[in-house]
């Protein structure tokens, strides 16, 4: 599964990779690993948390990834080796320092 977050907020914003598909939306998803990739316009960082992160406090911020540089797109995976599908998709969140950003979130279910 893979969607384009479009126009991430500064607050957190769940990682919803069923925007197009409502009836999906409930479904406590369970996900062997989480890979986060920037695109390649963005200006600011893009944060990785709980519901609760805050980006001032930085409580409940797990990553975060850098603006792209000339080198390519940075990224952040997240996955437990030996352990399929420890996350609950619907646990995770993004913000951004920049309004507008975007940031590719692809998830693998084992």
């Amino acid at each position: 599964m893979d969607i384009v977050l479009d126009n991430i907020s500064l607050s957190p914003v769940p990682v919803d990779l069923f925007q197009n598909y409502p009836a999906m939306r409930a479904m406590n998803l369970i996900v062997h690993n989480l890979y986060f990739q920037v695109h390649k316009d963005n200006t600011g960082d893009v944060y990785i948390g709980k519901k609760n992160m805050n980006l001032t406090t930085e409580i409940g911020i797990i990553g975060s990834i850098r603006p792209p540089t000339a080198n390519g797109l940075p990224d952040l995976t997240m996955e437990i080796v030996g352990a399929p599908n420890p996350y609950l998709l619907n646990e995770y969140f993004v913000a951004g320092s920049v309004l507008g950003d975007k940031v590719r979130v692809t998830a693998q279910v084992l």
